[in-house]
C-alpha cells in the first residue's frame, strides 16, 4: 500500500507537473493573443486617424472651417504616436518591423501631401486639388491600404500559428496529465482538464469576438471612405486590363447618365463616341504590349458620350494600379461643357468691350475733328464778311451779285460751324453712370480679356493690390476701356522683348485717390513723344490712329483723375492713372439712402 501510495503520489506529482506545464503554455498563449490583439487595435487606430485626417483635410478645403482644421491637426499628431507604439509591439518580429518602416514612410508622405493641401487652404483650392489629383496621391492610398492589410494578415497568421502551437502543447500535456491522473485519480484529472479547457475556449471566444468587432469597424471605415469618394467632384471610373468597368462613382452616374448597375461589367468604350469607341481596345492592347504611355499620368481633353448619345468635352486623367492578379486603370473625368461655355462668354464680353472701345474712339475722333475744323470755319466766315465790306463801295456791276454770293457762303460756313459745335456738345455731354466698384475686380476681369489674345507670348503677369484702396466711384465700362487700352499697348510693346513682365498694381494716394499702375518691360517710348503722348493723333505704332491714349485721358479726367507715363527703371514704360476713392461716410450715406 505504501508503495501504491508512493506511486499514486508520484503519479499525482507527474500529473501536477503536466498540468502546471499546460497552464503555463495556455497563459503564454493568452498573452500572445492579447499581444496580437493590441497590435490589431493599433493598426485600426492608425486607419481611423488617417481617415479622420483625410476627411478633415477635405472638409477644410471645401468649407474653410476651423473645426475641420483642428480635427486634421489632432489626427496628424496621433498617427506618429500610434506608429511608435506599433514599433515597440513588433520589435521582436523583423519582418513586421521592416513592413512598419515602409508603412511609416508612406504615411509620412501621405501626411506631407495633406499638410501641403491644408496650407494652401480654400483660398488656393485649385492648387490644393491639383496636389490631390496627382498620380502619387492616387497611388499612395492603395499602397498604404495594402501595407495595413499585409500587416494585419501577418498578425492573424502569427496568431493562428501561436494558437496551433499552444493547442498542440496543451493537448500533449493534457493527455499526459490525463493518463497520469487516470492512474491516480481519474475523476480529478478529467475535472481539472475540462475546467481548464473551458476557460481556454472562453478566452479564445472573447478574442475572436474582439477580432470580429475590429473587422466590422474596418468595414464601416471602408464604407465611409466610399462615401467620401462618392462626393468627389470629379467622376471616377475604374476598369481592368480588358477595359471592363469595375467601379462607377456617383458623379460618373450623373455625368454619363448610366447607373452603376448599367455600367459595371460593360466595356468602357460605351462612354466614347465613334470612332474612338472602335479604337479604344486596340489602344489598351498596345499599351499592355509595349508599355508606351500616351495618356496615363497625363491630363488630356477628349470627347465623351452620355447615355442618350450626346457628346460633350471632358478632361481625363488616368492612373494605373498594379495588383497581384493584374492591373487596374483609374480614370478621373471632369466635364468641360460649362468651362468652354464660360470661355465663349468671355470672348463675347471681349468683343463687346472692343466694340464699345471703337465707338468711344470714334466719338473722341469726332470731338477732335470738331475742335480742329471749327477754327478754320470761323476764319473763313470772317474773311467772307471782310470781302463783302470791301465790295460795298465798289461801282462794278457784278458787285451786288458777288456780295450776295459771299453772304450765302458765309451763311453756309456758319451753318457748318453750328453743326460741328452741336457735334462737340453731343460728345462732351456724354452721360456716364458711376457706381461703386472694386478696382481689383475690374483689373482682374479686364486682364483676363487682354491676356486672352496673348497666350502664346509667354508674358509673366503679376498683380499687387492694396486692400485699403479698393472701392472707387466709376463708370465700369469706361474704366475697363482705359485698362484694356493700356494692357493691349503693354502687350504690343513687349512683342519683341526678351524679358516680358507685366505688373499691374493699385495703391492709395493723397486726397482720397486710388492710383492704378500698368508697368511693362517693352521697347519704351522716345523722350520727344513723352510730352505729347496723350494728344489726339499722336502714336508710336505704325498702324495706330493716336486716339486710344487721348480717349483714355478724357475718360480719366472725366472721373476727376489724371493719367501720366514715365520710363520703367527695369526697361519699358509705366502708365499711371488716378481715380476718386470711396469715402467711408459716402458709403454709409448711400446705405442710409438705400434704406
Amino acid at each position: 500500500m505504501p508503495g501504491l501510495l508512493s506511486v499514486a503520489l508520484a503519479l499525482f506529482l507527474a500529473a501536477g507537473v503536466a498540468l502546471t506545464f499546460n497552464l503555463n503554455r495556455l497563459r503564454d498563449s493568452f498573452a500572445w493573443v492579447e499581444h496580437t490583439n493590441e497590435v490589431l487595435r493599433n493598426i485600426s487606430a492608425v486607419e481611423r486617424a488617417l481617415l479622420q485626417a483625410e476627411s478633415a483635410e477635405r472638409g477644410y478645403l471645401l468649407t474653410g472651417g476651423d473645426s475641420y482644421r483642428d480635427s486634421y491637426a489632432d489626427a496628424s499628431a496621433e498617427i506618429p504616436q500610434l506608429l511608435e507604439t506599433l514599433k515597440g509591439l513588433v520589435s521582436d518580429n523583423p519582418v513586421q518591423s521592416q513592413r512598419l518602416e515602409d508603412l511609416t514612410a508612406s504615411l509620412n508622405a501621405r501626411l506631407g501631401e495633406f499638410k501641403l493641401a491644408v496650407d494652401y487652404g480654400p483660398g488656393r483650392l485649385n492648387e490644393a486639388l491639383a496636389i490631390l489629383s496627382t498620380a502619387r496621391f492616387r497611388q499612395l492610398t492603395p499602397h498604404i491600404e495594402g501595407l495595413l492589410a499585409q500587416f494585419r494578415q501577418a498578425e492573424f497568421e502569427l496568431l493562428e500559428a501561436r494558437q496551433q502551437t499552444a493547442n498542440r502543447n496543451a493537448v500533449l500535456a493534457t493527455f499526459f496529465a490525463a493518463g497520469m491522473t487516470v492512474l491516480a485519480l481519474l475523476s480529478s484529472a478529467f475535472g481539472a482538464y475540462f475546467l481548464e479547457r473551458q476557460r481556454a475556449i472562453s478566452q479564445l471566444r472573447a478574442a475572436n469576438e474582439e477580432l470580429t468587432k475590429s473587422q466590422e469597424n474596418l468595414k464601416r471605415r471602408e464604407a465611409h471612405l466610399h462615401s467620401i469618394l462618392a462626393t468627389v467632384p470629379d467622376a471616377m471610373v475604374i476598369i481592368d486590363e480588358k477595359g471592363i468597368i469595375q467601379s462607377f462613382s456617383t458623379t460618373a452616374e450623373h455625368l454619363f447618365g448610366f447607373t452603376q448597375q448599367e455600367a459595371q461589367g460593360k466595356n468602357v468604350n460605351i462612354l466614347m463616341p465613334m470612332p474612338y469607341r472602335l479604337k479604344h481596345d486596340s489602344y489598351l492592347a498596345r499599351y499592355l504590349t509595349t508599355g508606351e504611355k500616351r495618356i496615363i499620368g497625363l491630363g488630356r481633353t477628349v470627347v465623351g458620350q452620355r447615355k442618350d448619345g450626346g457628346p460633350f468635352p471632358m478632361e481625363l486623367w488616368v492612373g494605373e494600379v498594379l495588383l497581384e492578379n493584374g492591373r487596374q486603370f483609374i480614370g478621373f473625368v471632369r466635364d468641360l461643357t460649362f468651362a468652354q461655355e464660360r470661355e465663349r462668354l468671355l470672348h463675347e464680353m471681349q468683343s463687346e468691350l472692343l466694340h464699345v472701345s471703337r465707338l468711344s474712339t470714334m466719338g473722341e475722333m469726332a470731338a477732335a475733328l470738331a475742335h480742329e475744323l471749327n477754327q478754320p470755319l470761323s476764319a473763313m466766315t470772317n474773311y467772307l464778311r471782310g470781302s463783302k465790306l470791301l465790295l460795298r463801295d465798289s461801282t462794278d456791276e457784278h458787285a451786288k451779285k458777288i456780295g450776295d454770293a459771299l453772304d450765302k457762303a458765309a451763311e453756309q460756313a456758319l451753318r457748318a460751324g453750328s453743326v460741328i459745335e452741336r457735334l462737340r456738345q453731343f460728345v462732351a455731354r456724354g452721360e456716364t453712370e458711376k457706381r461703386v466698384e472694386s478696382i481689383r475686380n475690374l483689373v482682374e476681369e479686364t486682364s483676363s480679356l487682354a491676356l486672352l489674345t496673348a497666350k502664346d507670348q509667354s508674358i509673366r503677369t503679376s498683380f499687387q493690390f492694396d486692400p485699403s484702396a479698393d472701392q472707387v466711384m466709376v463708370d465700369r465700362v469706361q474704366i475697363q476701356q482705359v485698362l484694356l487700352n493700356l494692357l493691349r499697348n503693354a502687350i504690343e510693346a513687349m512683342r519683341t522683348s526678351a524679358c516680358r513682365e507685366l505688373v499691374i498694381s493699385t495703391a492709395a494716394a493723397a486726397g482720397n485717390m486710388v492710383v492704378i499702375s500698368v508697368a511693362d518691360t517693352g521697347c519704351g517710348i522716345a523722350p520727344d513723344l513723352m510730352s505729347k503722348l496723350f494728344q489726339p493723333f499722336v502714336t508710336t505704332k505704325q498702324t495706330g490712329l493716336g486716339i486710344g491714349l487721348s480717349l483714355s485721358r478724357t475718360i480719366v479726367e472725366s472721373h476727376g483723375g489724371q493719367i501720366a507715363a514715365e520710363p520703367n527703371p527695369a526697361g519699358g514704360t509705366i502708365f499711371r492713372f488716378t481715380l476718386r476713392g470711396l469715402i467711408t461716410g459716402e458709403l454709409d450715406e448711400g446705405s442710409d439712402d438705400a434704406r
